[in-house]
């Protein structure tokens, strides 16, 4: 599922300098990727579900880089425990729609991971 322009809106109005706003814009992340249409089997092409994560693995790294991203010295000695939860939410969301690349590509493997201070990425890796 693309990244909605009202969700990527909301996003980045939620965002900001303290963890409450960073943990705010992942909650809004988190609630459209558990809507319905964020849910719905993956009947897209492979190419299409590895946009589609990689959208929204970017749009989950922009809500904490705007609170964690390197400065000197960085604000926050790590992620706070309700930033991770919700990164691991959405991490969780990612993997499902990722581990049905398995019934479209031969021999699929990925990673998505949380990293601090930047988020999440996510890359994946086939053979033909």
């Amino acid at each position: 599922m693309e990244v909605p322009t009202r969700v990527r809106n909301e996003v980045s109005e939620a965002a900001g300098d303290s963890e409450d706003e960073a943990a705010a814009a992942l909650e809004v992340i988190l609630n459209a990727l558990s809507e319905p249409e964020g849910r719905r089997a993956v009947e897209e092409p492979s190419a299409q579900v590895i946009v589609d994560v990689q959208e929204w693995a970017s749009l989950a790294s922009y809500a904490v880089a705007r609170t964690y991203a390197p400065q000197s010295p960085l604000r926050y000695a790590g992620f706070s425990r309700r930033v991770t939860q919700l990164l691991v939410r959405i991490v969780t969301l990612l993997t499902v729609q990722l581990n049905k690349l398995g019934h479209i590509l031969t021999h699929p493997t990925f990673s998505v991971s949380i990293n601090f201070p930047w988020g999440v990425s996510a890359s994946v890796s086939w053979t033909f």
